[in-house]
Parts: structure tokens; C-alpha cells; sequence
């Protein structure tokens, strides 16, 4: 990922996104997680978006880098029948606080935890992009009991393919980093130490043992069409399934939106628990 994010999502003059129009997303009930006094994520306020029925499985979208809840508005608009779907601000971005870069995977799986809540049996599906589906592999490491099913879409889950450029250093010190606006500063110091995080997640991943479902685009600049390769070899116990999308980009919760849909359906007919 590193500075081809950086560049790619700058020069776009209309950063892609959700369908929604702005007073959709504003309709989409607010709350937020009571900061936790102990723990990996003391302190962490965690702010998320949700729809559909408290009552129903849990469906947790976790964004990439940069993003917010507000990304997922086109999914919670969409939120299956008798599901509650919950899209979170990660640690850094949003109205999660306090707003800091927090580049852990393990304490941004630790803010989110909480929200895994078994509902009739029926243990969360998580759904993460780009950056996100580590964060959601760890969340099903840690929570194998609370977590019945992943989607990784355009996931970034292999360390080889990672690269950190100079301008990136450049950027993280004083006073550049000052300059930098938040958004931008804090995508760059998740990225930073991101290949390092991936290299300890790795040797995990084959303890998933639960039905994992991979969405990923041919033609992906920023994170590559390489980490299927990735995925397959290394989460050998889960039941993975692979649904390549030729010539499409790494914005699929956007360009792709019924398609991803179609394959969110499918794992939780597959979900376990």
C-alpha cells in the first residue's frame, strides 16, 4: 500500500464512497463505546454507525486507511433482514477518540471486541477492507467464540507485498508532520509499521477455522491481487472461498457494492453458530 495509497487517493477529485446521499448517512443512529479504563485499548472511545435489528446476528464492517464509518452507509442502508449491522470508526479516524494513530492491530481488535455480542446463538460476521481485514483476522484469532464468519475485501494480509518509501519517513517527522492534514498524518503512521504487524499475524492465520470469504479485484494498484496467493496458503483450515473480480480496482465496497452484497449473503447462510 504506503505512498501508491497516499498518491492514488490525493489526486482524486472525488474520493470515492458510498451511494447514500449526505442526509441517508446522517439518518444512520450514532453511539459510542464507554472508554474502557483496562486493556490493550484503555481509553479508546469507540464511535460506530448502526441499522437493522439489535436483536439480530451481528454484522461488524471495519474501513481501511483512511475511511470512516460512513464508507459502510450503502451496506447498513441494505442490512439484511433480522441482522444488526454495525460499522465502526477505527481508533484515529472518525469520532472515535481520542484522535490519535494507533498502528496495532491487536489494540484496534481490542477496541472493537466489545461489539462482538452473541445474539441467539448467532456469533458476529465481520466484514473488513484493505486494512481492515487484518484487523477483522484478529478479532476472529482473539474471539473464536464470538466470531462465526469473515469477508476480506481487497484485504492487505500479506507482508511481503508491503512497502514503506522514503517521502513516507519524510512525512512522519517534525515539522512536516505537523503540516500534514490529520487524515493523511494518521493514515501514514498506521502504514508505516504495518508490514512488521502483518509479519506477526501471519503465522496465526492458520488457526482460523471458520468460513472465510475473499473478494478481490485483478487490476488492484494498492494492495495486489497477490494477497489471494497469500490468503490461500496461509489460512489453510478455514473454508475459504476466493471471488476474483477481473479488471476492477481496490474500491469494491463502492464500484462493487451489489456484488459484495451477494457474497455477504452467502457467508452468512455459511456462518457458524
Amino acid at each position: 500500500m504506503g505512498l501508491a495509497l497516499l498518491l492514488a487517493l490525493a489526486a482524486c477529485e472525488r474520493p470515492p464512497g458510498p451511494h447514500a446521499r449526505p442526509e441517508e448517512i446522517a439518518a444512520l443512529q450514532r453511539a459510542r463505546l464507554p472508554a474502557r479504563e483496562a486493556g490493550p485499548a484503555a481509553g479508546i472511545a469507540l464511535s460506530y454507525l448502526s441499522a437493522g435489528d439489535p436483536a439480530g446476528r451481528r454484522i461488524i464492517f471495519v474501513h481501511g486507511t483512511p475511511g470512516d464509518a460512513r464508507g459502510w452507509a450503502d451496506f447498513l442502508r441494505a442490512c439484511p433482514p433480522g441482522a444488526y449491522c454495525i460499522a465502526v470508526d477505527r481508533p484515529g479516524f472518525g469520532e472515535t477518540t481520542p484522535l490519535q494513530p494507533v498502528a496495532s492491530l491487536q489494540v484496534q481488535a481490542d477496541a472493537i471486541a466489545p461489539l462482538l455480542t452473541v445474539m441467539q446463538g448467532q456469533r458476529a460476521v465481520l466484514v473488513g477492507h484493505s486494512l481492515g481485514a487484518p484487523i477483522v483476522a484478529q478479532l476472529a484469532l482473539d474471539h473464536p467464540d464470538r466470531v462465526g464468519g469473515l469477508l476480506l475485501l481487497a484485504g492487505a494480509m500479506d507482508p511481503d507485498l508491503e512497502r514503506v518509501m522514503w517521502v513516507q519517513r519524510v512525512g512522519a517527522l517534525q515539522p512536516i508532520a505537523s503540516i500534514v492534514p490529520r487524515m493523511w498524518r494518521t493514515t501514514n503512521e498506521e502504514l508505516l509499521p504495518l508490514q512488521g504487524e502483518l509479519r506477526a499475524l501471519a503465522p496465526q492465520l492458520n488457526r482460523l477455522r471458520l468460513p472465510i470469504a475473499v473478494v478481490h479485484g485483478t487490476e488492484d494498484p494498492l494492495v495486489p491481487y497477490a494477497n489471494v496467493r497469500f490468503d490461500r496458503v496461509m489460512m489453510i483450515n478455514a473454508q475459504l472461498s476466493v471471488d476474483t473480480i477481473e479488471g476492477q480496482n481496490h474500491f469494491l465496497p463502492w464500484n462493487e457494492t451489489a456484488r459484495v452484497q451477494a457474497v455477504l449473503h452467502r457467508l452468512l447462510q455459511e456462518a457458524q453458530g
